[in-house]
């Protein structure tokens, strides 16, 4: 199932954001870029573990709040990628 940027604007991602990590995560497994993340605002530590996260195909959400992910958004990626 597509991961909606709408779906991630309600959790709490900007929509540039959202639209990046949506795209990404559709995109499916080693399609995670940190500097495309970066690039649309995410700082490093947090791209680097989305990144990470897409990559593996698997999201952790108490992992991504500890490079400070606002927990709502974690949870919602979480939720989102259907894991």
């Amino acid at each position: 199932m597509p991961v909606s940027a709408d779906e991630l604007c309600r959790g709490g991602m900007s929509y540039p954001v959202a639209i990046e990590v949506a795209r990404q995560m559709n995109a499916g497994l080693t399609n995670g870029n940190v500097y495309r993340l970066m690039a649309v605002g995410i700082p490093g530590e947090q791209a680097k573990e989305i990144a990470k996260q897409i990559n593996a195909g698997a999201f952790d959400a108490h992992k991504l709040a500890l490079t400070n992910v606002n927990p709502g958004v974690a949870t919602t990626l979480k939720r989102a990628s259907g894991l």
